[in-house]
């Protein structure tokens, strides 16, 4: 790789690192690409010769959040570890992109098309991947037996409630900081046999 295309692909990297960030802090809807590149210290016209538009900025922000976050999920589930540390896993990840991911949540249903699509796509193979432990735990009796679907939507429904709600409970730290191991607990008793 020469020297130019290093410098190219480097700087699409902080352009993205700086829309993630911003996109963390202030959401999706409000950051604009002016912005962006004002505090990647970029021209405007950069942000262009990166991401033909905004919306593929949006989306590639969210592409890389999702290939992180499936990625780990996959890397535990092809070593066939158990449901607690799938989950906890899941829950990890989510707790390190806490901000970005609660704005995700908030704000996808205004988003491109294809944002939504990506989310879709993402969950999906979060649940794969939470499935394929749940499911060997039920083939050993371990836990309830119960359809794939609701095993994730009971899931993903119980932390979505808390990050989109988060005033509500009145921690000034993140709240899978705060709330997350008492979450998985819960959801676990839930699946128990006891």
């Amino acid at each position: 790789m020469n020297k130019r295309t290093t410098q190219k692909e480097q700087t699409r990297i902080t352009i993205l690192n700086v829309a993630q960030d911003l996109f963390s802090k202030k959401g999706f809807v409000c950051v604009t690409t002016i912005e962006i590149a004002q505090k990647a210290q970029v021209s405007h016209g950069s942000i262009f010769a990166h991401f033909s538009n905004r919306d593929e900025l949006i989306i590639a922000a969210i592409e890389r959040f999702g290939n992180s976050t499936v990625g780990r999920m996959h890397e535990l589930a092809d070593k066939r570890k158990s449901l607690r540390l799938v989950l906890d896993a899941h829950m990890q990840c989510l707790l390190e992109n806490e901000r970005f991911y609660s704005n995700l949540i908030r704000e996808c249903s205004i988003l491109p098309h294809r944002a939504y699509l990506l989310v879709i796509a993402i969950q999906a193979g979060i649940s794969h991947h939470i499935f394929l432990a749940a499911q060997r735990e039920m083939q050993e009796g371990k836990i309830k037996s119960i359809a794939p679907d609701l095993l994730f939507v009971t899931w993903i429904g119980l932390i979505h409630h808390y990050l989109v709600n988060q005033e509500m409970f009145g921690t000034t730290k993140p709240i899978l900081e705060e709330y997350g191991a008492k979450l998985l607990e819960h959801f676990l008793n839930l699946l128990s046999l006891n």
